[in-house]
C-alpha cells in the first residue's frame, strides 16, 4: 500500500512535465509555421518579368465603379501575358483633383510589380513626397493584400508617409481599386 501511495504522489509531477513539454513543442511549431506563412509578406519579392508590349483593354461599363481611367494587358518579349497595367484615381487631401496611380499587377494577381504616380495636386510637401521614387518603390514586388503598417492581418505591410494620412490612404485605395479591377474584370 505504501508503494501505491508513493506512485500516486509523483504521477502528477510526471503529468505536469509531459504537459509542459508538449505545450512547448506546440508553441515552437506554431511560431515556425506562422513565420513561414508571413515571411513572403515581410519584404519585396523579385519581379520576375519585364513588359515588352501592351495592349489596351476595352473598359466594361462598370469601370467607373473601380475608378479606372485605362487598363492594359502587359506582355513579355515572347508574347506571354505577364501583367495588368491599370490606371486608377482616388481623392487624397485635395478633394478637387484626384491622385492618379498606374499600378502594374502580375498576371496571376499575386504581386504588385510597381506603381507610378501619374498626376497629383496634393499640398506641395506631401504631393512631392508621394511622387518620389523612394515612396513608390515601397510597393515594388509586394504580395497582395497590401496593408498599411498600422493595420493588422496577413499581407504586405507598407509604411505610409508620416502626416500624410489622406494622401497615403488615397494611394492605397487606388492600388486596391486597380487590383480588384484586374482580378475581377481582366482575367478569364
Amino acid at each position: 500500500m505504501q508503494k501505491t501511495k508513493k506512485k500516486n504522489k509523483f504521477s502528477w509531477l510526471i503529468s505536469l512535465a509531459v504537459m509542459l513539454a508538449l505545450s512547448g513543442a506546440v508553441i515552437l511549431v506554431s511560431n515556425r509555421v506562422a513565420a513561414a506563412v508571413y515571411a513572403p509578406y515581410k519584404s519585396s519579392q523579385e519581379v520576375g518579368f519585364t513588359i515588352s508590349s501592351t495592349k489596351e483593354c476595352a473598359l466594361p461599363g462598370n469601370a467607373a465603379d473601380y475608378h479606372v481611367n485605362t487598363a492594359e494587358y502587359g506582355y513579355d518579349a515572347s508574347g506571354n501575358l505577364v501583367a495588368y497595367v491599370v490606371e486608377t484615381w482616388e481623392y487624397g487631401f485635395n478633394s478637387e483633383e484626384p491622385i492618379v496611380i498606374r499600378s502594374t499587377i502580375s498576371a496571376d494577381g499575386s504581386m504588385l510589380a510597381g506603381i507610378k504616380v501619374v498626376s497629383q495636386k496634393e499640398s506641395e510637401y506631401y504631393g512631392d513626397r508621394i511622387a518620389q521614387d523612394s515612396f513608390q518603390s515601397r510597393f515594388t514586388g509586394r504580395l497582395f493584400p497590401l496593408l498599411l503598417s498600422n493595420e493588422s492581418g496577413r499581407g504586405s505591410h507598407i509604411d505610409g508617409l508620416a502626416g500624410a494620412t489622406f494622401s497615403t490612404n488615397a494611394v492605397m485605395q487606388a492600388i486596391d481599386d486597380a487590383y480588384r479591377f484586374a482580378t475581377e474584370q481582366m482575367t478569364d
